[in-house]
């Protein structure tokens, strides 16, 4: 009966595969850490699902190859309590045990496997601002997004309550995507893609199915009155997909922040801060003020 033992861990095994759960398991720890009670609960009955699911089917496989009753009550049993299930799935899979003894053959239907049911929509997509990028896959399911070279390995992960605000500019085909890291940072990711609206939409949607509150850029738009705090300066701040453009009404030159410069921004009092990077990837600080710092910071974040 050792070969069971065997062939359930190589089930759980693909499954994990199937899943993405074996890809950076550090970051899968890490995640876990930061996750709410709630979430990982929902996050440990998903998983206890998943191994139900399996141990169910074996049992059905066993009995149509003919193994002992007692033989399959015992590895079962004995499985169920290696997976570490809980109370709520496992009985489940004791309800199966308990009519074992005049089953047959193809007796009990097959569970279908948690990696099946998951949704994947798979884009081809250019690293950067152009079509001239490097070429990688990116795939948003109900789990992540993805994003692997074409050789299947996979290169980075966000889940969802990692990612902050998305934005999709139609004219140059470019998707924009800011994630939260472990240290604060948000670093922004570009990509150009000739179906930029259906990778924004069903990033959109996966997202809206979740808990993660993120942002997405039909509300990033926006005009509104501010002094320059170094020249006293008066202008008006647009905001809009493609940044941030001050437009001086002294007849100074208008300054654009485009949407990758921007690293940050935040609020004191009646003064609004927003922190951009230069070419040598230095943050450079710009301070106005305005009585609708918060309109702004709220529009911003």
């Amino acid at each position: 009966m050792e070969f069971w033992e065997t062939l359930f861990g190589d089930i759980v095994s693909q499954e994990r595969q199937s899943m993405g759960l074996n890809d950076n398991p550090v970051q899968l720890i890490e995640r876990f850490r930061r996750l709410s009670s709630v979430d990982r609960v929902c996050l440990e009955h998903e998983e206890d699902l998943a191994l139900t699911g399996l141990l169910v089917n074996m049992a059905a496989f066993m009995v149509a190859m003919g193994a002992e009753h007692y033989q399959i009550t015992n590895k079962i049993r004995r499985l169920v309590g290696r997976a570490h299930i809980g109370l709520q799935f496992s009985q489940h899979v004791y309800d199966i045990l308990r009519v074992l003894e005049p089953a047959r053959g193809n007796a009990f239907e097959l569970w279908p496997l948690r990696s099946r049911q998951i949704n994947r929509q798979i884009f081809m997509v250019h690293q950067g601002e152009s079509m001239s990028g490097d070429m990688c896959i990116i795939e948003v399911s109900d789990l992540a997004i993805v994003l692997n070279d074409f050789t299947g390995e996979v290169r980075q992960r966000w889940f969802y309550e990692d990612i902050v605000r998305a934005n999709y500019h139609p004219s140059s085909c470019v998707l924009c995507m800011w994630v939260r890291e472990e240290d604060g940072v948000l670093p922004y990711n570009f990509w150009c893609v000739k179906k930029g609206r259906q990778l924004y939409d069903a990033v959109e949607n996966y997202i809206n199915g979740s808990s993660a509150p993120a942002i997405f850029g039909s509300s990033i738009t926006g005009q509104f009155p501010v002094r320059d705090s170094e020249s006293g300066e008066a202008a008006v701040l647009t905001l809009s997909p493609d940044g941030i453009a001050c437009r001086y009404t002294t007849g100074r030159k208008h300054l654009m922040y485009e949407l990758g410069s921007i690293v940050d921004c935040s609020e004191d009092g009646d003064i609004f801060t927003l922190y951009t990077a230069d070419e040598d990837h230095h943050v450079v600080e710009h301070r106005f003020e305005s009585l609708q710092v918060p309109q702004i910071v709220k529009t911003m974040m």
